[in-house]
């Protein structure tokens, strides 16, 4: 019973992992287009 606990709550964990590193990625690639607008200003 314990056993299926901590697996439900790794794939939980990994769920919000890859959520997270989806979003960073994301936020990254803005960053890296928004950037370069603020040399031409």
């Amino acid at each position: 019973m314990q056993k299926m606990i901590d697996d439900r709550s790794n794939t939980r964990m990994n769920l919000f992992f890859l959520l997270f590193t989806n979003l960073l990625h994301q936020y990254r690639r803005a960053i890296e287009t928004i950037v370069p607008l603020f040399h031409y200003l």
